[in-house]
């Protein structure tokens, strides 16, 4: 199995890439969704609600808008959440890697890929990118947030010198949609050649 990180700041472009890909035949393991399955664990929502207080719940499950207003609140806080999510998450993405086992090519799309220090598990990294302006005016569109919270999720990421040192393969989707699908075809040629 070909395992490939598909990895980029939010708002840079990955899920364009992603919905390529699967409609092209390919699995692809959202890391988003992953993490959603993680905040229904029992075990998840108890510790979070002991961290961060009822008011994060809604109809008893956890209310992901307000976990994020209080998450990106501050770097501590932050931190409080990745310390209890993310382990979790980190299990429950392996145990769906395990269970495709027959797949040839398997793709995990996911921010938070480099912060999780899974890069090195990875055979192939492709990054999407585009200037941190861009980035932001996307986060704050796409989310309907304000700009400065858009902005601060983006610096809480990995600075974007640092994804790009990581990357086998850069598609930049900073131009129009169908520039992204060219590069997007590109890389699933490549891929294929690879297993």
């Amino acid at each position: 199995m070909l395992l490939v990180a598909l990895t980029g700041g939010a708002g840079t472009g990955k899920t364009t890439v992603a919905e390529f890909l699967r409609k092209s035949g390919i699995t692809v393991i959202d890391l988003d969704k992953v993490g959603h399955e993680t905040l229904e664990l029992e075990n998840v929502k108890k510790k979070l609600v002991e961290v961060f207080g009822r008011e994060i719940l809604k109809d008893d499950r956890i209310d992901r808008k307000k976990l994020r207003n209080i998450a990106f609140d501050s770097k501590e806080n932050l931190k409080k959440l990745n310390e209890i999510v993310h382990p979790e998450m980190i299990n429950m993405l392996w145990r769906k890697i395990r269970e495709l086992n027959d797949e040839n090519i398997v793709v995990v799309e996911g921010a938070i890929i480099p912060e999780l220090g899974l890069t090195k598990d990875f055979d192939f990294i492709v990054i999407t990118d585009v200037p941190k302006e861009v980035q932001i005016k996307r986060v704050a569109e796409r989310n309907k947030i304000p700009f400065h919270l858009a902005e601060r999720i983006v610096n809480y990421q990995m600075d974007r010198k640092k994804r790009l040192e990581l990357a086998d393969y850069v598609i930049d989707t900073s131009g129009d949609i169908n520039k992204t699908l060219e590069q997007a075809k590109k890389l699933l040629k490549l891929l294929k050649s690879m297993v």
